[in-house]
């Protein structure tokens, strides 16, 4: 396929920066080709190198102002932040869904990044609340993807206009991940100002739906970047390692001989007291292992603060930790991004599944912490001494717990660790 210039690229890429740094970084992130099997332009998404590919006909290319080509590379750009494939995959109304696609990205681009819709030749011919509905309809601007859709079947005035793009690449394509990464090289403004723009529009109604399937969703969480230990925290994790108070282990630290002065004696012939650089590499092999899992279902993701202020009161020196959420699949979580993956349905039997898996002939099975509701499938626990779960609802949801494990398991209510 035939492909842009580099210096052409570079020169598009600093025209989309004037309008927002997503629009530039996802560009960078991505290719431009020409592909005369679309009528105009179209995005598509390489699985196996994990980028954008921006096609364009190659005669619509050259017709275009260098204003309007500026104007649909946006326009694919913000089919992939919104993750429009998914969302679109089982519309009844194809031809309906791809209209009200192009009514929410065409007023964004021009009621949140500066984009003027008389500079786009055939604009009346478009897509947009005022060319699609009828005043009497009483269509608002600035609704998702699922609200235009809906409008459009019921209406008894349904036009056919014409689109910006080819919607055919989204397809089934997950973007979350490329945007996910993208996310990475915005700054923290930018990044509040994007997600505050896209917020309501990345999830149905501006509220999040959550099926019996996982859907992947990936959320940054907001943490305090320090995090004062918890008293029943502490004195809970310390059933499972020896750990003495803070006070004494920070003691403990600073009066064990440094390794390098082991020859070196004082005056007084007493060895000289400096901050130790202990060698734990033994100790680590004996650690405890606690494994935290989190349930994001719709019901309890506003567990998600509970449980990192829980991971990070862990004394790292002492336990080995790791981090998982789930639905009906598990999902490993670096503590250190505060991301979330998951939303679907609750299972906690594959939360056993996944220790099962992992375990090998010589590690021992691992100290569980379950942050729930209490409310999903069965699980029958190898080892229930060492489940703990925080349950967040009262009797009746931790004594669901108890149904849908076991009673030898450890059950919390999670008011008491707020």
């Amino acid at each position: 396929m035939e492909r842009l210039s580099p210096t052409e690229f570079e020169e598009i890429a600093f025209e989309l920066e004037s309008h927002h740094a997503i629009f530039y970084k996802l560009w960078e992130m991505g290719e431009m080709v020409f592909n005369d099997d679309l009528p105009t332009a179209g995005v598509s998404f390489d699985r196996a190198g994990k980028y954008v590919s921006f096609e364009f006909n190659t005669k619509f290319w050259k017709q275009c102002t260098p204003y309007e080509r500026k104007f649909i590379i946006c326009h694919e750009c913000l089919h992939v932040w919104l993750n429009h494939g998914l969302r679109t995959k089982n519309t009844e109304f194809p031809q309906l869904s791809n209209m009200a696609l192009d009514v929410v990205v065409n007023h964004m681009l021009v009621d949140n990044f500066g984009f003027d819709r008389s500079r786009i030749t055939g604009q009346k011919d478009l897509c947009w609340v005022d060319t699609l509905f009828d005043k009497k309809e009483n269509i608002s601007k600035g609704e998702t993807f699922e609200y235009y859709y809906n409008a459009l079947v019921n209406s008894p005035n349904t036009k056919f206009l014409n689109l910006v793009d080819s919607h055919d690449g989204l397809g089934d394509c997950d973007f979350d991940e490329l945007v996910d990464k993208l996310g990475e090289d915005l700054s923290e403004e930018e990044k509040k100002q994007i997600a505050k723009t896209l917020k309501s529009h990345r999830s149905p109604s501006g509220k999040k739906t959550r099926g019996d399937e996982a859907m992947g969703d990936w959320v940054r969480v907001k943490t305090p970047d320090v995090i004062r230990k918890k008293k029943s925290w502490f004195e809970l994790i310390k059933q499972w390692a020896s750990i003495k108070s803070e006070d004494d282990i920070e003691s403990e630290q600073w009066l064990k001989p440094n390794r390098r002065m082991t020859l070196l004696e004082s005056d007084s012939g007493n060895q000289l007291m400096l901050p130790s650089e202990n060698d734990y590499s033994a100790m680590d092999e004996n650690k405890v292992e606690i494994w935290l899992f989190l349930d994001v279902s719709g019901s309890c993701y506003h567990m998600k603060d509970d449980f990192f202020s829980a991971a990070l009161t862990i004394p790292e020196d002492r336990i080995r930790i790791r981090a998982f959420s789930f639905d009906t699949d598990t999902y490993e979580v670096d503590l250190k991004e505060k991301k979330l993956r998951g939303g679907g349905g609750t299972s906690f039997h594959i939360i056993e599944g996944r220790i099962q898996k992992e375990l090998k002939s010589n590690q021992k099975y691992p100290v569980v912490f379950v942050f729930t509701d209490g409310w999903g499938t069965n699980v029958n626990p190898q080892e229930p001494k060492k489940w703990h779960w925080f349950v967040d609802g009262g009797s009746s949801c931790i004594a669901q717990s108890r149904r849908l494990s076991s009673v030898d398991c450890n059950f919390h209510k999670m008011k008491d660790f707020r």
